[in-house]
């Protein structure tokens, strides 16, 4: 009997792995020829670059205090977003019982730019608890906007849910990493303010993607590899 060459003879569990991933390719490949899915992903990018620039007004806050932040409140502070994402994930729960995903999502991105507008005002000319409140709203936005991101794709492709959840994850971890170069750059370029107006005008573009995200004449779903 021949001896088996390890080299040539992948290991099954490698060869299932390399499988799935080219099945995954091709078939995200298929749902981004859908004008709704490249919707919902520039969307999701969007969002990503919001959470990354909410983060930054944080780390303003924390650090833009001539003397400095007591332990206590820089606890405090540190926890706005996800107190903000927690609750925004309770509202999404009693909204959707009203709407529908769609619906619900375009909606939520018509309001997502103003907190992010207020934010860039407070911090020209508010204080601190005025750039938290505004850093508040903007999380409770973002734990509303992005289960539903990713439920949207799974609705309407729920034989391919691991390659619409790849597809709207990408996208948003694609943002998340921009953020915080486009952020910092706009700041070391113009301003506190003007980086927070720069996330401002990201979220338009976001709002702008969203009005694409709908179920109404798609077309049908990619043939499974």
């Amino acid at each position: 009997m021949p001896a088996v060459d390890p080299v040539a003879a992948p290991v099954p569990a490698v060869a299932a792995l390399r499988t799935g991933l080219a099945r995954t390719a091709r078939e995200v490949g298929g749902l981004m020829r859908q004008r709704r899915v490249l919707a919902l992903m520039a969307g999701s990018l969007v969002l990503g670059l919001v959470i990354s620039g909410s983060h930054f007004g944080v780390s303003l806050l924390l650090e833009g205090r001539p003397g400095g932040v007591p332990a206590l409140e820089r606890v405090v502070l540190s926890v706005l977003i996800p107190v903000g994402v927690f609750t925004g994930a309770a509202v999404n729960r009693q909204l959707l019982r009203r709407r529908t995903r769609e619906a619900l999502y375009r909606g939520l991105y018509l309001v997502l730019p103003l907190p992010v507008l207020a934010y860039a005002a407070a911090t020209a000319y508010a204080g601190s608890l005025a750039q938290a409140a505004c850093l508040v709203l903007v999380g409770v936005l973002l734990g509303a906007m992005m289960p539903l991101s990713t439920a949207l794709g799974i609705g309407w492709f729920p034989d391919l849910r691991g390659s619409a959840t790849a597809a709207e994850g990408t996208a948003r971890g694609a943002g998340a990493t921009l953020g915080p170069v486009a952020v910092g750059a706009a700041a070391v370029a113009w301003s506190d303010p003007g980086a927070a107006l720069v996330v401002a005008g990201v979220a338009v573009v976001g709002l702008v993607a969203s009005r694409g995200v709908r179920s109404r004449g798609a077309a049908p779903a990619p043939a499974r590899a």
